[in-house]
């Protein structure tokens, strides 16, 4: 049963779509910046870092939101395969392409100048 009401799952889907709605706008300044040839330096690794820990986020409440149905093919006639293939792979992406930790590092040492 879709868990919807619960405002505590309310608030965590809110706090994904404006997180989502930053990602958006970082997006784009980071465009205008490749655009106008600038190097992106740190900014590449907050991209990814934002967007890896983001995409996560909105699979887990994901999860949360369906409650039980998440372990079931289909559920109020959706075809829930393919949302489930995405919510396994976003385990991975905090991973690839560095991980979320290594992108901290890199932004720590590169924007607030703190010691390898």
């Amino acid at each position: 049963m879709f868990r919807h009401t619960d405002p505590v799952l309310r608030d965590r889907l809110a706090r994904v779509l404006t997180d989502l709605e930053c990602l958006r706008l970082h997006s784009m300044h980071v465009l205008t910046q490749v655009e106008q040839g600038r190097d992106l330096g740190f900014e590449a690794s907050m991209t990814k870092l934002i967007w890896s820990e983001t995409f996560q986020d909105l699979w887990e409440v994901y999860d949360d939101l369906l409650g039980d149905d998440a372990t079931l093919d289909e559920a109020h006639g959706v075809d829930l395969r393919p949302l489930h293939a995405q919510a396994m792979w976003s385990r991975s992406v905090t991973i690839w392409g560095g991980s979320s930790q290594v992108q901290r590092n890199v932004t720590a040492e590169r924007v607030l100048g703190l010691p390898r």
